[in-house]
């Protein structure tokens, strides 16, 4: 999940850190969270509270539609996280995969919140979006 929120060449730019840093050492989770916040350039721990030290993982359902907003053709995504009350909102890129008219295409949103909105430009229509391909 981190790999998602540093991208691929930050993540490995971290593995290559961490490890330059603590290579026949130990080290604490607090270490590996304070290398991943030197190569994010800021906090994680909106990051590491839910995803480390809390419970559970994002469980998600969703829905879509086709719109038509100020002249353009839209998907309408709702995107809700269905886990028990009891865990937290984890704050995550999810990766879409939109099947339109003129083929397939990826996009990313970033899930703030229990239940979020979100318009994906779908010039000629959706006939389908597939959470996490």
């Amino acid at each position: 999940m981190l790999r998602g929120v540093l991208g691929d060449e930050g993540f490995f730019d971290l593995l290559h850190r961490y490890r330059h840093r603590f290579e026949y050492k130990s080290a604490t989770t607090d270490d590996f969270r304070g290398v991943a916040e030197e190569t994010y350039g800021d906090d994680l721990g909106w990051f590491f509270q839910p995803w480390v030290y809390g419970i559970g993982a994002p469980a998600y359902r969703y829905g879509w539609r086709n719109v038509v907003a100020g002249g353009r053709e839209w998907a309408e995504l709702v995107l809700e996280q269905a886990q028990p009350a009891h865990h937290a909102t984890f704050t995550m890129p999810v990766e879409l995969q939109l099947t339109l008219a003129g083929g397939e295409t990826r996009a990313t949103v970033w899930n703030t919140a229990r239940r979020q909105h979100f318009l994906l430009a779908a010039r000629g229509g959706a006939s389908g979006i597939a959470i996490d391909p």
